[in-house]
This record gives C-alpha cells, structure tokens and sequence, in this order.
C-alpha cells in the first residue's frame, strides 16, 4: 500500500509520516475500542507494539548468531538493545498519546 496525500485522507497520511507502518495499523484497529480516549491506553499500546516488533528484528538476527557461533558475548549486545528499546519505546507511546490527545483522537 502507497500513501501518498492525495490517495489518503490528510490525517491517514499524518499518522503514518510520524508513527509508520506499526503506527497506521494500531490507529485503524485500536480507534474503535473504548479504551482509544484513554491516553494511557494509546500510550501502552503504541509503546508494547513498538517494543514487540522491533524486539523481534533484533532478537531473530542475535539467535541466529548464538545458534552459530555459540559465543555468549551477543547476550550482553542483545540486553543492551532491548534496554535502549524499552526506553525508546516508552517515547514512542508517550509521543502518540501526545499526538492523538493533540489531535483529538
């Protein structure tokens, strides 16, 4: 799927220029829940998703190292990322719940 401003509504194209693709698809699935006005809610969400999918492309590529060179020091790489991603996820999902709350969900 394109998006471009003129094949999408100005707020579908906004969304997905700032959150990206994770961020598009929570926005269209999780708009209709009751819990959206919540900005805890958006917050979680959009933080436990960040974390979740990027937690997997770093840990899919540190398995496989470990599976092959079976050397321990990618445990201390992998711990650090996932320290870095839970802070960046933390932003993330405040940044959305800002921006949603802003807006006016």
């Amino acid at each position: 799927m394109h998006l471009t401003p003129r094949s999408h509504d100005s707020k579908t194209w906004s969304i997905s220029w700032r959150f990206g693709v994770i961020g598009l698809c929570l926005y269209r699935f999780g708009r209709h829940k009751p819990d959206w006005p919540s900005k805890k809610y958006v917050s979680k969400l959009f933080g436990r998703w960040f974390l979740l999918v990027f937690g997997m492309i770093f840990a899919i590529p540190a398995l496989t190292d470990l599976y092959f060179t079976r050397s321990i020091d990618i445990f201390v790489w992998f711990g650090l990322t996932l320290v870095v991603l839970a802070i960046v996820s933390v932003a993330y999902g405040k940044w959305a719940a800002a921006y949603f709350d802003k807006m006016g969900r």
